[in-house]
């Protein structure tokens, strides 16, 4: 074979390596002359089956291995690993709750358009249901009468007057409505204007305590005379012994009159008078316009109720500031003093 003939004149002459060959060894590797070395060339020169030798000759004795990555370089890995993830986490729980804040800020601007449009479409319906927009009707005019006054009375005047009422955002139309469907000098007893039935509407709030007025029934008496009755409920209050019923502090000399006053005070204070009403409403010649308004208010029979006694129902209702009219009278002190006790 090619391997012996190769092998056995280099192994006889006594060569160790590739590179001890010098190149003067023409007879001992004569034979394989025309296989191995070529004499022309260099000696870095090599044939066939020298050049194999040399290249293992000069490869490493053994391969260099792949070291596999340590334990701590494991842990700095899933670190690594661990920390972006938790990144991750961060930022889509930030566009979670900023899609969150968003859709929140969304539904509160959609509830308060909501709450606007009821009560744009409620405006709507009442004017509708009271056709504004035509003739007053007298039906019309004692409802919209009512509902002025129940909403007055419900609101917090104490510290208001008859202008800041009329420009009141729930009483505005109301006001309205009833400033055209009334003539300029409209008569309530000695009062005239409409201005002045909406300063009695305040003081009814200030004075006494909660009023209240549920419509009963509107008739009509006579062509031209509309007639609402209603009932009326109010607080005696520390306010409404003092500035209403004021006669009811002053001590008599007689005996009588020492103790009676005290007692009706105490029976009165904090009592709930429940007491039946009626306002007319008499129109001018052409039936358009309200030009008098005639309230009556039945105090006696709701004091009777609760004072048990004519007399002593009588003693209350003889000085009171309440006019025949039912309207309120003036007051003695100054407006800050009125604040002062409200509160």
């Amino acid at each position: 074979m090619l391997s012996d003939r190769l092998i056995a004149p280099v192994v006889a002459h006594g060569l160790k390596r590739v590179g001890d060959y010098d190149g003067n060894d023409d007879a001992v590797l004569g034979a394989s002359r025309g296989v191995g070395f070529d004499r022309t060339s260099s000696n870095d020169s090599v044939g066939t089956g020298h050049a194999s030798m040399q290249i293992d000759a000069k490869l490493p004795r053994t391969m260099p291995s792949i070291s596999h990555p340590t334990a701590k370089a494991k842990a700095s890995i899933a670190a690594i690993k661990q920390a972006k993830h938790r990144e991750l986490c961060r930022n889509r729980q930030t566009r979670y709750r900023q899609r969150q804040r968003n859709n929140q800020r969304q539904s509160q601007l959609r509830m308060k358009q909501l709450q606007e449009d009821v009560q744009s479409l409620k405006a709507k319906r009442q004017s509708l249901r009271l056709n504004i927009k035509t003739k007053p009707t007298p039906w019309g005019i004692a409802i919209e009468m009512i509902q002025l006054l129940s909403t007055s009375f419900q609101s917090p005047w104490c510290v208001a007057n008859a202008e800041d009422i009329m420009n009141y955002t729930k009483t505005q139309r109301s006001v309205a409505f009833l400033q055209m469907a009334c003539v300029p000098a409209l008569a309530m007893g000695d009062l005239h204007g409409f201005s002045a039935l909406v300063e009695q509407l305040r003081r009814y709030s200030l004075y006494f305590g909660d009023p209240r007025l549920q419509l009963s029934q509107i008739e009509q008496v006579i062509p031209g005379i509309m007639r609402a009755t209603a009932s009326l409920s109010l607080t005696i209050t520390k306010f409404t012994l003092r500035w209403v019923l004021p006669h009811l502090e002053k001590i008599r000399t007689t005996a009588r009159w020492n103790e009676m006053p005290q007692s009706i005070r105490d029976r009165l204070l904090d009592q709930r008078l429940t007491c039946n009403c009626s306002m007319s409403f008499l129109f001018d010649e052409e039936g358009s316009k309200v030009e008098r308004l005639e309230t009556k208010i039945d105090w006696l029979s709701s004091l009777i109720r609760v004072l048990g006694s004519v007399e002593d129902a009588s003693l209350v209702f003889e000085k009171a500031r309440i006019t025949p009219e039912c309207a309120l009278g003036e007051l003695t002190d100054h407006h800050d003093n009125i604040v002062q006790q409200s509160e």
